[in-house]
């Protein structure tokens, strides 16, 4: 900025000597020389958070990627719990269902041998009678 101004006002008023104008040529050279240097240092600096930048943005997608897959296991085993669950409750109708029809089968089965008994004796009390 203000060596170069300072240069263009020298060249503009055209009173400088040569040696002037000399000094002013080298100064002018230094601040482009310098300027280029600023530029590729600005430029290195962008294409480093440019590549920072990229970094962090794969990391973040490792992260969500690992976030979803954690929730699908998470997912699959609430799914799985629900299923054994289910199963469990199947099961347990099932053995009350079997454990009725046990009493059910036991109750006629005590009910049946009861009414043989009582035959036997009857047929025992006709054989008595006959005797």
């Amino acid at each position: 900025g203000s060596d170069l101004e300072k240069i263009m006002r020298k060249l503009r008023t055209g009173t400088s000597s040569r040696d002037e104008a000399q000094r002013l040529e080298a100064t002018a050279m230094a601040t482009c020389a310098q300027l280029k240097r600023d530029v590729a240092a600005a430029e290195e600096s962008a294409d480093i958070a440019a590549k920072q930048h990229q970094e962090l943005l794969a990391e973040v997608q490792a992260w969500e990627a690992e976030i979803d897959e954690g929730r699908q296991r998470q997912a699959n085993v609430e799914s799985w719990v629900r299923g054994e669950k289910e199963a469990i409750a199947r099961l347990s109708d099932e053995a009350q269902r079997y454990g009725q029809e046990r009493l059910l089968a036991e109750q006629q089965t005590h009910d049946r041998r009861n009414a043989l008994k009582a035959e036997l004796r009857s047929a025992a009390a006709e054989q008595e009678q006959l005797a």
